[in-house]
């Protein structure tokens, strides 16, 4: 079984029929569904920031 709020299965990656696209997903849903890796994705460009700041005051 497939939870109705998943996209697919954690074990075997089996899609969920019932699940919607993500294009018609709300903003909420949105948030929900790319969860830590949108914080993640931030977080990564804040600290390639940082560092390319870092670097050009080094020059």
């Amino acid at each position: 079984m497939i939870s109705t709020s998943t996209s697919k299965c954690p074990h075997c990656g089996e899609r969920n029929p019932t699940a919607k696209p993500f294009n018609q997903m709300g903003t909420a849903e949105k948030v929900a569904y790319t969860g830590f890796m949108g914080a993640g994705s931030i977080f990564f460009i804040i600290c390639a920031i940082i560092i390319f700041i870092i670097l050009l005051m080094l020059i």
